[in-house]
């Protein structure tokens, strides 16, 4: 009896060589899936055409009603995730008919052994159609589409259940313990358990999270009100990468967390609460810090406030040292760091007396010290204002002409400031100015601020007390209100009490004119922060260079950063030193 029947199924069945009929010729593909008609997904499927569909065997799949359901799905998940199925069309080959025919095979038996009620050939072929061009496209596998009844299911629903699934099997590996030189990673960033991170944060394991202390960071519900948790709980997996490196970063990264902790604390923005502290630090840890953040920006540019994408707007430290400056500064710093060398090149808008303590002679000093009894110097490479100081002759002139030449001073006459800039601070106060300098030599100026010192100190910089307010390019007008050390947000000078927003900067125009036609004579650091002041009389004096500027001002803009003034000009300047090595290298 079951030998009749295989001869009648094989009389029944479709009368085709498959093989022939895939191989070698034009054919449409979904994905890496080429369509089939009825007649050869039906013996590729080893079962008779179904009977509602013999009218249509000569037809491609897509072309009949059982299609409908993945176009339908498809179209659903489509409108959320910006895919589609898309059809293309090559020449089949050998290779690709041997994968589509072990998948189709494979597929009958796992239907065989599912439990499917009330089994028929029409019911697999639809069910066989849906995951063939619709699922294996997208990258599922076989056994997900059978283990977890992804036929009963949407797209959607479908990739969360796989991510969910991959994310326990991961940390089921991990808790069962991890081979030597493993680790729980994100995107190389380790995964902790809550009590870890507690542990690095030196904080008690908050109550709310006592209960998940010896959980991954990934399973507790803090971990999905992450704005971008889906996508990173596709990127987790298990990493062999504990070389030394590894343990140098760590060590690194123990120092972050150190400045991360001291930056809260000290923030008045912050409620100063270890719940907080903790919820923070995770989202820093595996949000912002794989993006290039450093935990100071995490506080400076307010990213706890803002999206991922408002996020993106910033120039980070890792994109700015890692593409800006060996862009635009590379192998020329010295023009700038070396302030003597800077003077020479800058000498329209470097009007003082100074001297270079490295060489010049006693005489030479002798003779500024008779004319500036009271003069300035800091270290001919320092930057951050450091060093910086300000000497009289009271003594041995001899004695303090040899500490200038043994400390590599800058000497320089005392500055004076228009009187209402003066006004703010005794201090000389600084206008920061970044441009950039694009391939056809027109300067840009991305953004300005002012720095304003405090009562007492001898230096604007921020990273000295200073506190920093936005300046309007286009109206030399201050914008926003101060910023300094602690997150400390002030409407008027503390010492002075004059108001911030409104004031007007002297000479605006000229400054904007100094440093757009100075900026021309530093073709080979394309990227700098000048630092500038007006005099009494109305001249404009540049102080220093910057080759390595700090984007401070980001900081004072509400929701976006200054990354897309500098995208555009830095790729085509990378580009350009490119072609520069190629021709050198060729030449």
């Amino acid at each position: 009896m079951k030998k009749v029947k295989r001869i009648v199924k094989k009389i029944l069945e479709p009368r085709i060589d498959v093989h022939a009929s895939l191989v070698n010729r034009n054919r449409e593909f979904i994905g890496r899936m080429p369509l089939l008609t009825v007649e050869e997904f039906s013996k590729l499927l080893r079962i008779i055409i179904p009977r509602e569909l013999k009218k249509d065997a000569k037809r491609e799949v897509n072309q009949i009603a059982f299609f409908d359901v993945v176009l339908q799905k498809s179209t659903d998940f489509s409108k959320k995730e910006s895919k589609k199925l898309s059809l293309k069309t090559h020449v089949a080959s050998e290779k690709i008919y041997e994968a589509t025919k072990r998948q189709i095979s494979n597929f009958k038996n796992r239907y065989n052994n599912s439990d499917i009620d009330h089994k028929t050939d029409k019911q697999l072929f639809a069910i066989a159609i849906e995951w063939f061009y619709l699922y294996l496209p997208l990258g599922f596998t076989l056994r997900d589409f059978w283990d977890f009844k992804l036929y009963e299911k949407s797209i959607e629903a479908s990739f969360h259940i796989i991510e969910r699934q991959k994310v326990r099997k991961l940390e089921k590996l991990a808790k069962e313990g991890l081979k030597e030189g493993k680790i729980l990673a994100i995107r190389r960033n380790r995964v902790f358990t809550v009590e870890e991170i507690c542990h690095m944060l030196k904080i008690e394991i908050p109550e709310r999270y006592k209960s998940n202390k010896t959980q991954w960071i990934t399973e507790t519900s803090l971990f999905t009100t992450l704005e971008n948790y889906k996508d990173m709980f596709k990127k987790m997996e298990i990493r062999n990468d504990l070389k030394a490196s590894y343990y140098e970063k760590l060590n690194k990264g123990k120092k972050s967390v150190k400045q991360f902790v001291e930056r809260y604390r000290s923030s008045v923005l912050m409620p100063n609460d270890d719940i907080d502290l903790f919820e923070k630090f995770v989202e820093f840890l595996y949000i912002h810090f794989p993006m290039g953040f450093r935990s100071s920006e995490y506080f400076d540019f307010k990213l706890y406030m803002k999206s991922i994408a408002e996020a993106k707007t910033y120039v980070t430290g890792s994109t700015y040292n890692n593409k800006i400056i060996n862009a635009c500064n590379k192998n020329a710093r010295h023009y700038c760091r070396d302030k003597i060398i800077f003077n020479q090149i800058a000498k329209k808008y470097v009007n003082r007396d100074y001297l270079d303590g490295r060489t010049c002679s006693f005489e030479d000093f002798s003779e500024f010290v008779k004319k500036h009894p009271r003069f300035f110097v800091k270290p001919i490479n320092a930057n951050q204002g450091r060093g910086a100081e300000i000497l009289e002759v009271k003594g041995n002139m001899r004695e303090l002409f040899e500490y200038c030449q043994k400390n590599e001073l800058l000497i320089e006459e005392v500055l004076r400031q228009h009187p209402d800039i003066d006004a703010f601070s005794s201090t000389i106060n600084t206008v920061r100015i970044m441009t950039l300098l694009p391939l056809n030599n027109e300067t840009i100026v991305t953004h300005a601020g002012i720095r304003i010192g405090r009562a007492g100190q001898l230096v604007d910089n921020v990273s000295a007390g200073g506190i920093v307010v936005l300046i309007d390019l286009e109206t030399g007008k201050m914008i926003s209100n101060a910023r300094g050390m602690n997150d400390i947000e002030l409407t008027n000078h503390p010492d002075s009490g004059l108001k911030f927003k409104g004031f007007q900067m002297p000479h605006w125009n000229k400054i904007m004119e100094a440093v757009k036609e100075t900026a021309k004579l530093f073709p080979e650091v394309r990227n700098i922060g000048w630092d500038v002041t007006v005099t009494p009389e109305g001249d404009i004096e540049f102080v220093e260079a910057n080759d390595q500027p700090s984007f401070l001002c980001q900081f004072l803009e509400e929701r976006t950063g200054y990354y897309y003034l500098y995208e555009e000009p830095i790729n085509e300047i990378i580009a350009w030193r490119k072609e520069k090595e190629v021709a050198k290298l060729t030449s």
